[in-house]
């Protein structure tokens, strides 16, 4: 693979961005995705940009392990403006002040339609080494914002009833799903589980039952389970047919994550 160098740039200009329709579908009528793609979510799909820090260790993983992650690639600035960004976020739907978000008995919160809460963060769209890997990894194409964006906070000391699972549809192929910190992520601070090489395991089929427990429903600790964790400001790149899971937050500090398709 040629040599390549990041160049992290200002975003996209919106001119030069592309448009694709809303619910996206195989001429499959009624079929949408389960992280909906509104009119203005569409409308912020992202250009082509050169193959820049698509290196092949990173393409290799995605590959073979069906996961990634680019440690602190949100610049520092643009980070720092994130954050508080997104703490405004999680007040308004806390205080009943957000249609667009919920909040469950546990106190987890998970908003939809994040670029029209908070547009600065359509600026993750257009950071171009996470751009330019997607766009190795998917092939010639230009890459679509399909689904999302959510932002998600799971209060400290809280523990998780998800089962494994896969996301996305065997007729609509494979996708991959952006998840980007916001803190610092660190072991047992509520990362995604995920199943090394699982996207290659009977692609399209159901998890089975015997990975999840028969009485509360949640994810088994599986032999090879590995945990995403990492600095603030990093990105991973998952196949949607990656088994994976939420893991319990026994941190002391909320777990802040902002993904989309």
């Amino acid at each position: 693979m040629q040599q390549m160098v990041a160049d992290f740039t200002a975003p996209v200009p919106m001119s030069q961005r592309s448009v694709v329709p809303e619910g996206f579908g195989l001429g499959e009528e009624g079929y949408v995705f389960s992280m909906p793609t509104t009119t203005r979510d569409a409308a912020m799909a992202v250009r082509q940009l050169p193959p820049i820090h698509a290196t092949e260790a990173h393409l290799h993983a995605l590959a073979h392990r069906g996961y990634t992650v680019l440690p602190s690639v949100i610049p520092p600035a643009l980070l720092q403006q994130l954050r508080g960004r997104f703490d405004s976020l999680i007040g308004r739907v806390k205080r009943g002040e957000c249609q667009n978000g919920a909040i469950d008995a546990a106190g987890i919160v998970e908003v939809g339609r994040v670029y029209e809460e908070e547009p600065m963060f359509e600026a993750l769209m257009d950071l171009p080494a996470v751009h330019a890997l997607v766009s190795a990894a998917m092939g010639p194409e230009q890459p679509r914002l399909l689904g999302g964006p959510f932002a998600h906070c799971v209060p400290p000391q809280t523990g998780s009833d998800m089962a494994w699972h896969r996301d996305g549809h065997v007729l609509h192929g494979d996708w991959l799903r952006l998840t980007y910190t916001l803190n610092d992520l660190e072991r047992g601070g509520g990362g995604t589980g995920l199943m090394p090489g699982s996207h290659t395991w009977q692609p399209g089929n159901s998890v089975p039952e015997w990975a999840n427990d028969s009485q509360s429903g949640a994810a088994l600790d599986l032999p090879g389970r590995e945990e995403f964790h990492g600095p603030a400001g990093s990105c991973m790149l998952s196949w949607t047919s990656v088994w994976h899971c939420r893991l319990p937050n026994r941190s002391d500090r909320p777990r802040n994550l902002f993904w989309q398709l």
